[in-house]
């Protein structure tokens, strides 16, 4: 289940990033376009309107691509964090199924062995048994006579915002015995769900690093070309 659902969640993203990187190559092409058509003979005070048409037209690009990696970002967020439910959901009505299907199936630790020597025992073998029954009944693990609520997986974790609210649980569920098997669906649920978890949040930190780091080096070329449009009318 949890290879199924990281590879869906690493399919998703990469359709995304595909559309986004698609996006990004058109508005290079028009910065290599603009960035070719800066000359040195822009600069002399004749050739002043093309050469704020340009640098607006420079700029308008710029921004484009601002709002480009923006939007990219939200649209990733949006994503993982729409999967994260679904992962959420599916992984707790698979648990609760299984819960509530092991409370009608018979286990080793609902059976009782009833003797079916029907030979007359003497008292100190009666005796005798009952010590030994004492001793399996005190080293084997017993089903408890009442049944567990089993807490629910946490609600707010699988998202991007950043919050100290404290931390809210699903409804739990409840089961009308308590066994071995029961425990070993909770634990394997728990652990999926923090595996999850550990690659969900890696993903919310990737995406950030990758939209800073995208915004800065738009900025810096927005800052070079501004220096460029004032060099070239300093040549005159």
């Amino acid at each position: 289940m949890l290879t199924e659902e990281l590879s869906q969640m690493d399919k998703r993203l990469k359709e995304i990033d595909d559309q986004h990187d698609q996006r990004i190559e058109g508005l290079n092409k028009r910065k290599a376009v603009h960035e070719s058509e800066l000359r040195v003979v822009l600069g002399h005070p004749s050739n002043s309107d093309k050469l704020t048409d340009l640098s607006t037209e420079e700029i308008g690009r710029v921004d484009e691509m601002v709002e480009a990696v923006k939007q990219h970002s939200s649209t990733l967020q949006t994503c993982l964090v729409n999967l994260g439910q679904s992962f959420l959901s599916h992984i707790s009505q698979l648990s609760e199924k299984s819960l509530l299907t092991f409370d009608s199936i018979t286990t080793t630790q609902d059976i009782t062995i009833v003797a079916t020597d029907t030979k007359k025992k003497t008292t100190k073998e009666l005796l005798r048994d009952a010590r030994r029954q004492e001793e399996c009944m005190t080293s084997a693990t017993v089903a408890k006579s009442s049944g567990t609520t089993w807490p629910g997986l946490p609600a707010g974790e699988l998202t991007v915002e950043k919050t100290n609210v404290a931390k809210k649980l699903l409804p739990g569920v409840k089961t009308v015995k308590t066994t071995d098997v029961h425990q070993a669906v909770v634990s394997f649920r728990d652990q999926v769900y923090q595996d999850y978890l550990l690659k969900f949040r890696a993903q919310v930190l990737q995406i950030e690093r990758s939209r800073q780091n995208q915004l800065d080096t738009v900025n810096r070329w927005r800052e070079k070309w501004l220096q460029s449009v004032v060099s070239v009318t300093q040549l005159y």
